[in-house]
């Protein structure tokens, strides 16, 4: 709990504890601020503090919208791994014909096919980094939805279950003594599931 929080917490008990201004009798004309006889001072104690977290790895890989996200991106993985073993091995066919022929080619012709099999190599180069950049904008965009969708659900689940705060994998530095932060994650997971 940070310093602004335990000062605003002891602020609101230190003043739960004050009579209130009715109960003493200041809005009634009562100078001297003396409660009535025949009236109790209104102490309200304030809410009780909630935190929980979770674990925002294991929501993520075993909610159906992580699993559905991890699903896809194996799939266009394998897709791209097999055009670049594809394109691999008609490198490696083009390099061993051009080494095949190399003795019976003229030294200008060897030139010409040694920058086609350069240009080939380079346009495999492209082809691989293309498709990591790629793979990794797709990774970007799903794990963005689904921590979206998370917060989305944590944030309902909180409000609807008094929570005062909900921090992700129990990064809690500090809990003062006396309060226990939940693990929700359990609880969360079918909501997620859910929606």
């Amino acid at each position: 709990m940070d310093r602004i929080t335990r000062l605003l917490l002891s602020a609101t008990l230190a003043l739960s504890a004050l009579p209130s201004f009715a109960s003493a009798g200041l809005l009634e004309g009562n100078p001297l601020g003396t409660a009535p006889p025949t009236g109790k001072a209104s102490v309200s104690a304030p809410a009780p503090v909630k935190i929980g977290y979770i674990d925002l790895r294991k929501l993520a890989a075993e909610s159906d919208a992580g699993k559905a996200a991890t699903k896809e991106l194996q799939e266009k993985t394998e897709k791209l791994q097999a055009r670049i073993k594809e394109k691999e091995k008609q490198l490696e066919k083009l390099k061993a014909s051009l080494e095949a022929k190399a003795a019976t080619m003229s030294l200008e012709k060897r030139g010409a096919k040694a920058k086609e099999f350069q240009k080939k190599v380079e346009e495999y180069r492209d082809f691989a980094r293309k498709s990591e950049k790629e793979m990794r904008a797709r990774d970007d965009e799903l794990s963005l939805k689904i921590i979206e969708k998370i917060e989305k659900v944590v944030r309902d689940y909180g409000k609807a279950n008094g929570f005062s705060v909900i921090a992700a994998n129990r990064e809690l530095l500090y809990v003062e003594e006396g309060i226990t932060p939940k693990d929700l994650t359990e609880e969360v997971l079918p909501l997620l599931n859910a929606k």
